[in-house]
């Protein structure tokens, strides 16, 4: 069995800065990408540059991804994120909770959520140093609600 896989989109940050992209996948690896400047497809392994060719022959393919990404897609994207945006800029504070289990093996839990779509760091902490040893992360997305759960167990509580 062999896959193809085709992902294109565009990402507006926070700043305003954009990013465009469109690329194929084959077999789970990278392909061919298409370059945004000069309008053509490019390969990611020496197995793709026969596609990048056929791709290329015509140009139309290229031509009509570029337009979508360069004029419509970041405006599409703006128009959905206004849909969301109470939810998506909400200022909610993230929450956590300690857990301690005593069986079979002491072992201390903290429970983190709230951190909607930002990255969190999260650590154990004894006299204000970081304490990685015999921590281990585990973390789950969870739906509905959109709740990124992490979670930091240690065998021994200090």
């Amino acid at each position: 069995v062999h896959t193809v896989q085709y992902m294109y989109g565009c990402e507006l940050d926070d700043d305003n800065t954009t990013r465009k992209y469109a690329e194929y996948g084959y077999d789970e690896e990278d392909f061919v990408s298409l370059d945004l400047e000069s309008v053509s497809w490019t390969a990611a392994k020496p197995q793709g540059v026969i596609t990048e060719d056929k791709c290329d022959a015509t140009g139309a393919q290229a031509q009509v991804c570029t337009n979508f990404l360069e004029d419509v897609c970041i405006e599409q994207l703006k128009v959905l994120l206004s849909y969301g945006r109470e939810t998506l800029e909400r200022k909610d504070p993230p929450t956590a909770s300690v857990i301690q289990k005593h069986s079979p093996s002491p072992e201390v839990m903290c429970h983190a959520t709230g951190f909607f779509l930002k990255p969190v760091m999260i650590s154990w902490r004894k006299d204000r140093e970081d304490v990685n040893e015999d921590v281990e992360l585990r973390g789950d997305v969870t739906q509905p609600g959109w709740k990124f759960p992490e979670e930091k167990h240690s065998e021994s509580p200090s």
